[in-house]
């Protein structure tokens, strides 16, 4: 029988230190780099989209007024008043009315962009608004017909009023984006709307002799769908990648509408009078500022 002592060699073994062995340097848990920041996306205006703009519309243009005159009489023409009285009538409606048209307008929008280059845009846009558009005035002439003692004084009123019922617009757009959701954008093409107007003449024939004689009136309007043009500039900026808000100027015109006013006047006691012919043409152009915002489809 025997008995014995063993050393092991290893780990966890005491061994006598010595000074020129390195000690162990223990690792340090390394961190993961932080993540990366995403890259902003630029904002994209392609695309279809529809909306919604009001604002106010204002002019000044002018209802223009000319007139002709035939005379009549049952007893001939012993003081020589007949031509020269049609003439003064004539000469009394040449008037230029300043109707000044102005109103509301509001309405819906539909239209499509397509950016073809980083920051251009182009696109089309169809709008259709109602319209309080209207204006009116009132002019007054007189001229004298006849000579002494059987001067004549003749004196008419023209009233005419211009409305816009509705206005709408099919322009193209071209834009920049000079700041990333900002979109400066130029704007023309076809303007097309329904208009009518209106005129009043009121005529007075006066005679130092025989006193004033009746006051006649008559009134004529008219109205039609017209085209014409519309152009003008601006902004638009995307709130969201679905939702843009804009501000805008147009100038629109619509060219003239031309109608006649007939009024049958009389003197010395309805034995002699005539036929007095107002034409009137009405100018529809004007300004519009409005704002609008608009819901575009697709991301």
């Amino acid at each position: 029988m025997r008995v014995g002592i063993n050393y092991k060699f290893g780990p966890g073994a005491t061994e006598p230190a010595n000074l020129n062995t390195p000690m162990p340097v223990k690792a340090l848990p390394m961190k993961a780099p932080p993540a990366a920041m995403p890259l902003p996306v630029a904002y994209n205006w392609t695309g279809f989209y529809v909306g919604a703009q009001a604002g106010y519309s204002w002019s000044n243009t002018t209802v223009d007024s000319s007139g002709s005159a035939v005379g009549t009489s049952t007893i001939g023409d012993p003081f020589g008043l007949v031509a020269p009285t049609a003439a003064a009538s004539a000469a009394a409606v040449a008037q230029s009315i300043k109707a000044d048209p102005h109103g509301f307008i509001g309405g819906g929008e539909i239209g499509y962009n397509w950016q073809f280059a980083p920051q251009w845009v182009a696109g089309i846009e169809a709008d259709i608004s109602g319209a309080g558009i209207k204006g009116s005035d009132t002019k007054s002439g007189a001229s004298l017909a006849g000579g002494f003692p059987f001067t004549q004084l003749v004196t008419a009123s023209v009233a005419a009023q211009e409305k816009v019922d509705w206005l709408g617009t099919v322009r193209g757009r071209l834009g920049f984006t000079p700041l990333d959701r900002f979109l400066v954008y130029g704007t023309g093409g076809l303007a097309y709307g329904h208009v009518n107007a209106s005129t009043t003449v009121s005529e007075n024939i006066n005679s130092p002799i025989f006193g004033p004689f009746p006051t006649t009136t008559a009134a004529t309007s008219d109205s039609a769908t017209r085209t014409g043009w519309a152009a003008g500039f601006g902004f638009e900026y995307g709130l969201t990648q679905n939702w843009t808000v804009k501000a805008e100027w147009l100038h629109w015109d619509l060219g003239s509408l031309t109608y006649n006013t007939i009024l049958n006047y009389t003197f010395f006691f309805g034995l002699q009078g005539g036929t007095l012919m107002t034409t009137s043409t009405a100018h529809f152009n004007g300004d519009i500022a409005r704002v609008g915002i608009n819901y575009k489809f697709g991301g």
